[in-house]
């Protein structure tokens, strides 16, 4: 185990942010640095396709998962 000092300010974040989704500081601070770190291992050709999807995808009037679902339910009857 390691210590790890972080700027007051930047720790406060993340704790009000573990009281708010119910989740340990620690495992909150863990899995955005494994995910920094498997962001990092992108090279420069994956990133921009993944830019270019995303500024395609708003170009386009794309609409989150969630949304959509709930409008394909909401088709269907399944839901009101």
């Amino acid at each position: 185990m390691k210590t790890l000092t972080l700027d007051d300010k930047l720790y406060t974040a993340l704790e009000e942010e573990a009281i708010k989704v119910g989740r340990p500081v620690g495992e909150l601070l863990t899995e955005a640095v494994e995910q920094w770190l498997l962001d990092a291992e992108l090279d420069e050709s994956e990133l921009g396709e993944i830019e270019s999807a995303d500024r395609e995808w708003r170009e386009n009037g794309g609409v989150e998962a969630s949304e959509f679902f709930a409008s394909v339910r909401k088709e269907r009857g399944w839901t009101q």
